[in-house]
C-alpha cells in the first residue's frame, strides 16, 4: 500500500475533447443518435454498394419524406433533421476521382477534422465515420 498526496495545478488541466465535441453529443436525445446511427449505416451501405441510390435513402430520412406518413410515424425532431441535413452535405461534397470507389472517398471526407465546423456537422461526420469503420470491419471479419 502506498499514500501520494494529490494538489491541485496552478495551471488547471485540459480536458483530451474540446468542449463542441462533447457539446455535440449532447445535441442528439438518444432515440434521434440510434436513428442518426441507422441513416448512417444505410448510407454507407449504399454508398458502397449503390452509389447511384445515395441520394434516394438520404432523402428518404428527411423531414416530410412520403413513407413515413404512409407507415403512421412520426416526423424527425429538428435536430435529427438537421443531423440528416449535415449528413447530406457530407455526401453531396464528395469528390470521387475515376475509379476510386465512393466509400473510399467517404471516409477521406470524415476523416478530416474541422475544427471550425458546427458541432453537429462534426459530430454526424464521426458517426459516417464510425459506420465506415465498422462495415470494413466486418467486411475483413467474413473474409476467408
Amino acid at each position: 500500500m502506498a499514500i501520494h498526496q494529490v494538489r491541485a495545478s496552478r495551471t488547471g488541466s485540459r480536458s483530451p475533447h474540446p468542449p463542441a465535441a462533447r457539446a455535440a453529443a449532447h445535441a442528439l436525445e438518444s432515440e434521434d443518435l440510434t436513428l442518426l446511427t441507422a441513416w448512417a449505416e444505410a448510407v454507407v451501405e449504399a454508398v458502397s454498394h449503390a452509389p447511384e441510390r445515395t441520394a434516394e435513402v438520404l432523402a428518404d430520412g428527411r423531414p416530410g419524406a412520403p413513407w413515413r406518413a404512409a407507415m403512421g410515424l412520426a416526423e424527425p425532431s429538428a435536430r435529427l433533421g438537421a443531423a440528416i441535413e449535415s449528413m447530406e452535405h457530407v455526401v453531396g461534397a464528395l469528390y470521387v476521382a475515376d475509379g476510386e470507389p465512393t466509400s473510399d472517398a467517404l471516409l477521406a471526407a470524415t476523416a478530416q477534422d474541422r475544427p471550425d465546423d458546427d458541432p453537429i456537422d462534426s459530430f454526424v461526420r464521426r458517426v459516417l465515420l464510425a459506420m465506415l469503420e465498422e462495415r470494413r470491419t466486418r467486411q475483413r471479419g467474413s473474409e476467408p
